[in-house]
């Protein structure tokens, strides 16, 4: 190999047979079509679900076929070895059969195979409720300890204050990974040294080798990586730039690690414990090196120089860093269907693309819109799409595929023309450096504190100034602090704050006028029932075991208004509804239930500084999946919904995914506009003018309410107010019903008035033209308004 340059290389040697595996008792989980040996994802087809062949039969691509490219972030745990679970972590497929797993915490490679695949069988990709993590499969290239992969100090102890959490930045700082083509080029910070690294596999004869190029910068302190750690019976050899590491057992492969054209002030090291260290010492202003790590049988150092050899010439890895070609050149065009109603708002369907040359699964996990009207989506299988032509009066709709590999993001927001997602461990910002419509870096804007896989993050919205604000979900990371919460970001990505506490699972997060947050949360323990938030900065919303300060049972922020399961078991987001040309709904909020896949409009008042309200079902029906997330066009001022479905946890919908306008049609609508709580009942202000006679006639209206018991119990039964020891919803009797002048204001007339955790009104009467006005309020009473004369 000739090299124009210093170079320096990493590579782990190991034959290419597919009987091999972690503990030599072959494959787990078996490959099942030739779309999945390219892909290198195993999909386990005898652990696939019920609900997963329904939507196959639907038409839905099959997830098991899915593309995603040669990076999947994911948490990833492995079999058959000591090595620990890798919780923010990124699978990078390689050449000649080869996977590694890159460490986003610790920048390290924790671990390599060759052979195998990486398993998502068992993830919320492949799962109705997925159970646990990815894991690579394969035979055994190498592995490393759960250390720091750098360090600027030369000590490999971690600084860590306590797992599942990143480096201090002055330590080390993963910044993020371009796309060039199929090759990855990390980048990352040791100390003041910036580091590009790409991760290439070669093959010579029988064995195959994993590649470290390496592209340092700035090196002003030396800097030192961690390269391995030779076992205690075993012995160590070096000859010249090679170090020759024996495991002591017979018959088994000797490993080398080999630096080679190594610039000055770059030499591999032993420490009295048998590591192997890396050092780069200062001052290097650039340098660009490889080195060699292999296995060989017998100590065979003719592999490692023939693997060597195999090496392309080196490119400048800064070069890369510029945006390759298009992966995904082909736009996908579908038509949007227009809806024909006579009502006030029609819901248009907006068709997904499932059936794609890439096998993209498509689950719309968040959205958000470019001021020009275009949307962008992310997806739970780690996609990003833009969508053109949504206000076009063509009804052509065309799907480009911008983005793939994300960990599983859940939230997408649009700041200053840049797309950010919240994936599972970071907001990643991307950027598209090269104009043709596809992310080219994937950067870390931030990801600041603790993650544990599965603890969700969820939901992603910027304020005023540009901070970014999401939630941590705390039931499945019981007991650390910094979970159960939202979080906020500010504008540049530099530092994060747990800004709210006690919420067991906000799936729901928007922005409204002055800032104002709303959120929702899961019902749960302790979390009677589903409930929609104004959030506060420093205050706690009561699930307690994510409550990290010491606070009485009862103590929390009481909620806008709580719903029953019948209403929505499973919350999505919220929407502010802030163009005034949706009609007479407009700049209100509403509510989206991802479990039930309805869309409610949410009536508030403040009364004695508590803002309190309820929820009315907007006539749209049920949607073909859950709804997740909802956004305003700025270009046709229309409310847009999006969501996914997964079976077992939603329960309703019949497609993987929905996406559909909310459109105006300009005439009166029959909902109610406002909803107040009076010291003498409850007064309701509808859209339009309603039929006298039945508005005035008590026998119209069903008023009942309950209230729910706060325990670290899973939800709570329905109890009676009157009788708090029984269950059930007391009946409310009204002792009158009268009408405003412009017939569009209503008074239910109620001698015990009294606040209650929820309350239900069911009307069934017409409008003054005779149409049919008939639907139910949930809502939740904290404070009475006091009226004059009222008794």
């Amino acid at each position: 190999m000739t090299l124009s340059t210093a170079a320096f290389l990493v590579c782990d040697v190991l034959p290419v047979a597919l009987g091999g595996s972690f503990g030599g008792a072959g494959f787990a989980y078996p490959l099942q079509t030739a779309a999945f040996l390219n892909a290198g994802v195993s999909g386990d087809k005898k652990r696939d679900d019920k609900g997963n062949k329904e939507r196959e039969e639907e038409g839905a691509v099959n997830p098991r076929r899915m593309g995603y490219g040669p990076v999947i972030g994911q948490s990833y745990r492995f079999p058959d070895t000591d090595q620990n679970t890798v919780g923010r972590g990124l699978g990078i497929r390689l050449r000649h059969g080869v996977r590694v797993v890159f460490d986003k915490e610790l920048i390290r490679y924790a671990i390599g195979t060759v052979g195998g695949v990486i398993d998502l069988s068992d993830t919320d990709y492949m799962r109705s409720k997925g159970g646990t993590v990815a894991r690579l499969d394969g035979s055994l290239v190498f592995a490393s300890d759960a250390r720091p992969g750098w360090s600027p100090t030369g000590s490999f102890k971690s600084p860590r204050e306590g797992e599942h959490r990143p480096l201090p930045s002055e330590w080390a700082r993963y910044n993020g990974y371009y796309r060039w083509n199929d090759r990855v080029i990390l980048s990352y910070e040791v100390g003041a040294a910036s580091i590009l690294e790409m991760p290439t596999a070669v093959k010579s004869r029988d064995q195959v080798g994993v590649v470290r190029h390496i592209r340092v910068e700035g090196v002003s302190r030396k800097v030192t990586a961690h390269l391995a750690q030779v076992v205690s019976s075993g012995k160590t050899i070096r000859h010249d730039n090679i170090i020759e590491l024996e495991d002591g057992k017979e018959g088994k492969k000797t490993r080398f690690l080999a630096l080679h054209d190594a610039p000055e002030g770059v030499r591999l090291t032993m420490t009295e414990k048998g590591e192997v260290l890396l050092e780069v010492s200062a001052p290097i202003e650039t340098a660009s090196f490889e080195v060699l790590n292999a296995r060989a049988p017998n100590g065979d150092r003719d592999i490692v120089q023939a693997l060597l050899d195999r090496i392309e010439e080196r490119e400048d890895l800064k070069s890369l860093t510029q945006g390759g070609n298009a992966q995904w050149p082909k736009v996908l065009k579908r038509k949007e269907k227009t809806a024909e109603s006579d009502g006030a708002y029609v819901v248009d369907s907006i068709p997904v693309p499932q059936e794609n040359p890439w096998h993209s699964f498509i689950r719309i996990s968040g959205l958000d819109f470019f001021p020009d009207g275009r949307a962008a989506v992310c997806t739970m299988n780690g996609d990003v799409w833009l969508v053109r032509g949504l206000s076009s009066r063509h009804k052509m709709v065309r799907w480009k595929r911008y983005a793939s590999g994300l960990y599983q993001p859940l939230g997408l927001a649009i700041q200053e023309g840049d797309i950010f997602v919240v994936e599972q461990g970071q907001i990643t910002r991307l950027t598209d450096l090269n104009g043709d419509n596809e992310a080219d870096f994937y950067e870390n804007f931030n990801y600041e504190g603790p993650f544990k896989p599965r603890a969700y993050w969820l939901c992603l919205d910027t304020d005023s100034e540009g901070n970014f604000y999401y939630g941590r979900v705390g039931n499945r990371a019981r007991r650390m602090p910094e979970h159960g919460c939202i979080v906020r970001v500010d504008a540049s990505g530099q530092s994060a704050e747990v800004f709210a506490t006690g919420l067991r699972q906000s799936n729901g997060l928007a922005i409204g006028p002055d800032d104002m947050i709303h959120a929702t949360d899961q019902e749960g323990n302790w979390v009677p029932a589903t409930r929609i938030d104004r959030i506060e900065k420093g205050e706690f919303y009561g699930y307690r075991p994510n409550a990290a300060r010491e606070i009485p049972v009862g103590n929390f922020s009481k909620p806008i208004c709580w719903l029953p399961k019948n209403v929505d078991n499973s919350a999505g987001s919220q929407v502010f509804v802030d163009s005034d040309r949706w009609g007479p709904l407009a700049g209100r909020w509403l509510h989206t239930s991802w479990g039930l896949a309805r869309l409610y409009l949410v009536l508030t008042e403040t009364v004695q500084g508590i803002k309190q309200g309820g929820v009315v079902e907007m006539p749209t029906g049920m949607f073909q999946s859950g709804i997740m997330r909802a956004e305003v066009n700025p270009t046709d001022g229309q409310v847009y919904v999006a969501g996914l479905g997964v079976p077992g946890w939603t329960g309703v919908g019949i497609r993987p995914a929905c996406f559909n306008r909310i459109r105006y049609t300009g005439r009166s609508t029959l909902m109610p506009v406002e909803l107040h709580a009076r010291t003498d009942g409850v007064e309701i202000v509808f859209g339009r003018s309603l039929n006298a006679k039945q508005a005035r006639d008590p026998e119209n209206y069903t008023v009942k309410r309950w209230t729910y018991e706060y325990s670290k119990e899973y939800g709570s039964p329905e109890y009676s107010v009157a009788n708090p020891d029984t269950t059930g919803r007391d009946p409310v009797k009204l002792s009158d019903v009268s009408l405003g002048k412009q017939r569009r204001r209503v008074i239910l007339h109620i001698p015990d008035m009294q606040p209650v955790m929820q309350m239900m009104i069911e009307y069934d009467i017409e409008s003054r033209d005779g149409r049919p006005m008939e639907n139910t309020i949930y809502h939740t009473v904290h404070r009475l308004r006091a009226v004059k004369g009222s008794h």
